[in-house]
């Protein structure tokens, strides 16, 4: 729904112009660079030349708002031309299949807007829950918990001055470097892991480690010779893993299944000595505090990387190993429901893929549930 855009005309504008104005209702397509892109006029407003506002006799808009987005809308296009655009002609030469009936039409919209707002409820609950896990961060990575489960605060504790500012008491403030096992210091893994091979090594990139997971579905598999090669670099469960190069921050814990896997230059594992949870540290590495650290060290232009010895110089707040375990206890709990939702979400996303391309090619028909409200 298209309700504020970035961009406002005058009168005179629209005199002078060839901008057209849209109902409100109407629905809008994209149809020059990012051609595809589906929306509804929220309110009276103006488009320029790369936007159509369609209206049909014979498509209901809600119906003709979610075929837009099933249909293939680059049938008349040459994709191999840079740039490629519609055009009306072309729009008006897209073949597609739908129900000549205009209450199929509009329950099909129904099934499928349904859908939508379970997604849009589901999203706003994520959103919510990640607010209520980032504050949650902030309090008890900085001032932690105590032993009958209260968030401490200067006034009822007490506090002491550190390189990071005040601490509780019982706390550290350490090096990561100060925080690892002696006999595998943080470092990054293998430069060149090759195109890949069958029965390989599972090598992790950028792109595997996302929202604290590390996506199993797609990882290279690396020749057994160079991944011998990288030994130093070999990985055990419950071992860190944070980005160091392209997108750098990015934090993961390695699972079981990927025990004895390995990782490219663009990654650093780190590997805690006892006392200092794995756990713990995850959620550590990606506070807000150590976040800046990682921003404030990351420099390049083409590839930005910030460098192992800077990675070994993150300062970070240790508490006792017990109340680590208590911090922990509750972070679980809300990222466990966060995780709950967003699986939630994406089970939603791929009925709505499903549906809607069953609904919108005829494969499925929703007859069935017209025939309750024509009896009544």
């Amino acid at each position: 729904m298209v309700c504020e855009t970035a961009e406002q005309i005058t009168d005179l504008g629209v005199r002078n112009s060839n901008v057209k104005q849209q109902p409100k209702g109407t629905v809008l397509l994209s149809f020059k660079l990012s051609i595809g892109r589906v929306a509804f006029a929220g309110c009276d407003l103006y488009t320029n030349e790369a936007i159509a506002g369609l209206r049909s006799e014979e498509l209901t808009p809600e119906f003709l708002f979610y075929g837009l987005q099933q249909w293939n809308l680059l049938q008349n296009v040459d994709q191999a031309i840079k740039g490629a655009t519609l055009n009306k002609d072309k729009l008006k030469k897209i073949e597609f299949k739908y129900p000549e009936s205009l209450v199929e039409q509009t329950k099909i919209a129904e099934v499928l807007s349904t859908l939508d707002r379970a997604i849009e409820q589901t999203e706003a609950l994520i959103a919510k829950q990640q607010r209520i896990k980032t504050g949650l961060m902030q309090d008890l990575l900085t001032k932690g918990i105590d032993e009958h489960g209260n968030i401490r605060s200067e006034a009822t504790h007490a506090f002491k001055d550190s390189p990071l500012g005040r601490i509780p008491l019982e706390w550290d403030a350490k090096l990561l470097d100060d925080c690892i096992s002696s006999d595998a210091p943080i470092c990054y893994g293998i430069l060149m892991p090759g195109t890949g091979v069958d029965d390989g090594v599972p090598v992790i990139k950028v792109k595997d480690i996302f929202d604290g997971e590390i996506c199993l579905n797609d990882l290279l598999l690396t020749d057994p010779k160079i991944d011998a090669a990288y030994k130093r670099s070999r990985l055990r469960t419950n071992d860190l893993l944070i980005t160091i190069r392209g997108t750098t921050g990015r934090v993961a814990l390695v699972p079981i299944a990927l025990d004895g896997a390995n990782i490219t230059q663009d990654a650093a594992r780190i590997r805690l000595k006892a006392g200092h949870l794995s756990v713990y540290f995850f959620y550590l590495l990606q506070s807000a505090d150590v976040q800046a650290q990682v921003d404030l060290q990351t420099l390049g232009q083409a590839v930005k990387g910030i460098n192992i010895a800077e990675v070994r110089r993150l300062r970070v707040p240790v508490p006792p190993e017990d109340e680590q375990k208590r911090i922990c206890q509750l972070l679980e709990q809300i990222h466990s429901a966060w995780q709950a939702s967003a699986k939630y979400r994406d089970k939603l996303l791929l009925q709505k893929a499903g549906m809607m391309h069953d609904l919108l090619t005829a494969k499925r028909r929703v007859t069935p549930l017209l025939e309750p409200a024509a009896a009544q």
